[in-house]
């Protein structure tokens, strides 16, 4: 058995905005939501100065991004960004699952056990939001080894 792990076998390409176009246009949305979409993709990808085909698709990166985008500087107003902020989540959401934020994801059976281990109110405060995180990402396991990772061993090892 190959001790290598999915992401070294296996490249999954990464979706870029051309992608999520391609995506929207073919949905069973109404026509007037999917150019409302599409529209709000052209347009980040514009505010990025970007084609979209070089913008990936990926909504943590795309928020970090465009938090910094002075919508006045593209022309268009501080409402009309939120808007588009907003349809972009949308359309996102056509592709991939969207976290709704801390701790509205259950931690995984694997994760809670982990959790429980935890004595102090202070660790388990501190780690919460990694846990979630790795719920998310799915089992425990470390970098370089199969067998779970325990939560009280070196967390700066530990592998979503």
């Amino acid at each position: 058995m190959s001790s290598r792990s999915i992401s070294q076998t296996e490249a999954v390409p990464a979706l870029s905005l051309a992608d999520l176009l391609a995506r929207v246009a073919a949905s069973g949305l109404p026509e007037r939501k999917r150019q409302e979409l599409s529209s709000a993709i052209r347009t980040v990808a514009r505010a990025l100065d970007r084609l979209p085909e070089d913008v990936p698709a990926d909504g943590r990166l795309l928020a970090g991004r465009l938090k910094d985008v002075a919508p006045t500087a593209i022309g268009i107003s501080r409402g009309r960004w939120a808007n588009i902020r907003s349809l972009l989540r949308i359309a996102l959401a056509l592709v991939q699952p969207i976290s709704f934020g801390r701790h509205h994801n259950n931690l995984l059976a694997e994760w809670l056990v982990r959790w429980n281990e935890l004595t102090s109110r202070s660790d388990k405060i501190a780690l919460s939001r990694l846990l979630h995180f790795c719920s998310v990402r799915g089992s425990p396991r470390t970098r370089s080894q199969k067998k779970p990772l325990k939560i009280t061993a070196s967390i700066s090892s530990a592998r979503c």
